[in-house]
């Protein structure tokens, strides 16, 4: 399938510069390029899915890259478990310790009810953070960032290449 897909995205680059190469003259080639009937829907289609799953059985595809990603998907419920957790647990033990306004089957009911947060939330939060995610991304799309440096600039410059 995605032989397939790389060979009609050859064959319609190689058939729009035969188009816009044929039958052109001196004049024409001052008024600039012959308009065709290509849809660039069609043309951007046929190269493929921008991102695509890293499986390690199926390699590599031409055209494509490994990038290794942040797990977000896991990172911000973890940190929202957690952070639930962390405050009912902190709620029962300084209440409990100090013996405010809580009573003995509300610190206990706090500080079980906080593990049952933190029991998945740190898991979560963890694993989001220390395993990337691996994603094969397309070629021909990026974002770069290249350093600026002059006798009297520096900074950066950024790019994004479609």
């Amino acid at each position: 399938m995605l032989a397939e897909r790389a060979a009609r995205a050859v064959a319609l680059a190689i058939g729009v510069s035969g188009v816009l190469l044929a039958g052109r003259t001196g004049a024409q080639e001052m008024a600039g390029p012959v308009a065709t009937n290509v849809d660039p829907a069609a043309a951007w289609a046929a190269l493929g899915p921008p991102e695509m799953k890293y499986r390690a059985s199926q390699g590599i595809p031409a055209g494509y890259h490994l990038e290794e990603r942040t797990r977000v998907g896991l990172i911000v419920p973890g940190a929202i478990m957690t952070a639930i957790g962390a405050i009912a647990v902190g709620a029962a033990v300084t209440d409990g310790a100090s013996h405010g306004r809580m009573n003995d089957e509300d610190v206990i009911l706090a500080a079980v009810g906080g593990g049952i947060f933190l029991g998945p939330g740190i898991p979560l939060l963890l694993v989001g953070i220390l395993v990337p995610k691996k994603v094969l991304v397309r070629n021909d799309i990026g974002f770069f960032v290249s350093p600026l440096a002059g006798k009297h600039t520096g900074g950066a410059s950024f790019g994004v290449r479609f």
